[in-house]
C-alpha cells in the first residue's frame, strides 16, 4: 500500500474506508450513507446510471445487499491527500448469494469536511476480470 501527501489526511480516509464492507456486510447502508458519503456525493457504479447524493446512493447500495446474501471485501493500493482533497485507489470482491466472487478495482474521491471529518464525494468501481468470450 502507497501513501502520499498529508498524513493524517491520508489516515483518515484509510480509516473511513476500512469502515465501508463492515457496515455494508451487516446490512447497514443507511448508517454506511451517513458515516462515508457527502450529501453531494456521486457513485458511478458499472453499467449504471450516476447515482447522485447521499439518500439516493443508500438506496442503491441497499438494493444490492437485498439481492441476497452479498458481501464486499475491500483492499487499498494507494492513497493520497492533499490539502481538503485526497483520493483512494482500491480493489474489491464481490461475493454474490451464490457464492461466486468477481474481483474489481476503484476509485474514490475525498473531501475534507467543515467539521474535520472526510467523505467520499466521488465513488467509481468496476470490474477487473475480462469479460466472458464464448
Amino acid at each position: 500500500m502507497a501513501s502520499v501527501g498529508t498524513e493524517t489526511g491520508v489516515e483518515a480516509i484509510e480509516a473511513l474506508r476500512a469502515q465501508w464492507a463492515p457496515q455494508f456486510n451487516a446490512g447497514k447502508v443507511d448508517e454506511l450513507g451517513d458515516l462515508f458519503y457527502a450529501e453531494d456525493a456521486r457513485a458511478l457504479p458499472p453499467n449504471h446510471e450516476v447515482v447522485d447524493g447521499r439518500r439516493a446512493i443508500a438506496d442503491f447500495l441497499r438494493q444490492v445487499r437485498e439481492s441476497g446474501d452479498v458481501r464486499f471485501d475491500l483492499g487499498v493500493i494507494a492513497t493520497v491527500a492533499s490539502g481538503d482533497l485526497g483520493y483512494l485507489v482500491g480493489t474489491y470482491v464481490f461475493t454474490d448469494a451464490s457464492g461466486t466472487s468477481s474481483n474489481g478495482v476503484t476509485l474514490e474521491a475525498y473531501r475534507l469536511q467543515d467539521d474535520g471529518s472526510w467523505k467520499c464525494v466521488a465513488d467509481m468501481w468496476h470490474s477487473s476480470e475480462a469479460p466472458a468470450t464464448g
